[in-house]
């Protein structure tokens, strides 16, 4: 096992300075480890290890994996264009305080569907006077496009959202709605990021009986999206599918408000129903 600081195992890696970016490091301690900003990160994607996890203040539990770590500093580190991002699922707050030290943004607004407030993140927010910054909602249903609509209403008055990041329910019909209220809402070249949208294709999601045993696959709101982007690409620009996510660029266009997907791409007449 490699202990954490130990220098034998220590590595670093950073974003490439460009436009509008700071270049920021990531110092890794053995494959799930790593910190960042000056706290501590635990990476695990195994559902059954993930979900029995728990983060302290300092020592924080984040749903996913290296390459998801890096290709996220990578895409989004220090930008200059990332200043109002929404958080869909907030779990053991580890994910929040990423996002926050990578994007840092003028508002970050995370949602969570339990009720139960992580004392944690709780406690960061408060210690580092991030009150006005990181706005946190609990009891809220991804799928629940009224309440959904009115917590951005109220957080962002009207401004266009530049990145959102659906890492909530993984399950087709709630992350679907999610997506038709928020993905208007992008600024031109915001980016819309869906992760773990491969699940359904993951071993141990492959026995019957499983988690998600009976609920279609989040792979068929990607192939949705991909018929959206090629019947609009002045709405969609982009689509960039990788292991696990999926993100997708906004375009120009302007849309009045919410969007019925179902309405938004051409399928020769015949009309779209998850096939798995």
């Amino acid at each position: 096992m490699l202990a954490h600081g130990d220098d034998r195992a220590r590595r670093s890696t950073a974003t490439e300075p460009g436009p509008g970016t700071l270049c920021q490091v990531i110092d890794w301690f053995g494959p799930k480890s790593f910190t960042f900003g000056g706290e501590r990160f635990r990476i695990e994607v195994e559902a059954a290890v993930l979900y029995h996890m728990r983060s302290e203040l300092g020592d924080w539990v984040l749903g996913k994996d290296q390459n998801m770590v890096q290709r996220f500093l990578e895409q989004h580190g220090d930008r200059l264009d990332r200043r109002r991002v929404v958080e869909l699922g907030i779990f053991e707050g580890g994910s929040v305080v990423f996002d926050y030290l990578v994007c840092k943004p003028d508002r970050l607004v995370a949602v969570e569907l339990r009720d139960h407030r992580v004392a944690p993140l709780d406690e960061f927010v408060d210690r580092h006077g991030l009150g006005g910054t990181i706005r946190l909602h609990y009891g809220v249903d991804q799928g629940d496009l009224v309440t959904l609509t009115r917590i951005v209403d109220e957080e962002f008055a009207g401004a266009p959202i530049d990145l959102v990041i659906d890492d909530a329910s993984h399950l087709y019909a709630p992350t679907r709605a999610s997506f038709e209220v928020l993905f208007p809402r992008l600024r031109p070249n915001g980016v819309y990021v869906i992760e773990d949208w491969d699940w359904a294709h993951h071993d141990e999601w492959q026995a019957e009986g499983g988690y998600f045993a009976g609920q279609p696959a989040l792979t068929n709101l990607v192939v949705e999206i991909l018929m959206f982007a090629g019947t609009r690409p002045d709405i969609v620009t982009e689509v960039s599918i990788t292991e696990r996510v999926a993100e997708i660029v906004r375009g120009p266009a302007e849309l009045d408000g919410a969007i019925d997907l179902s309405s938004m791409y051409l399928a020769r007449g015949r009309v779209f129903e998850p096939v798995f």
